[in-house]
């Protein structure tokens, strides 16, 4: 599972940015009983494959 400090280290956008694509379901995250979100990372490798790089 990655948070949304990785993907926003992996990608290079701001981790606010991240926590409002999940907050929009733009990403497939997950929120979980920490209260945190998560995404696959098996999701997130699947998306990243799919749009060539570029995620958001």
């Amino acid at each position: 599972m990655l948070t949304a400090q990785h993907v926003a280290e992996i990608t290079g956008l701001h981790v606010n940015r991240v926590r409002s694509m999940f907050n929009r379901q733009a990403l497939p995250a997950v929120k979980l009983d920490n209260n945190r979100w998560y995404l696959p990372k098996q999701k997130f490798l699947e998306l990243f494959d799919a749009k060539s790089g570029i995620v958001g």
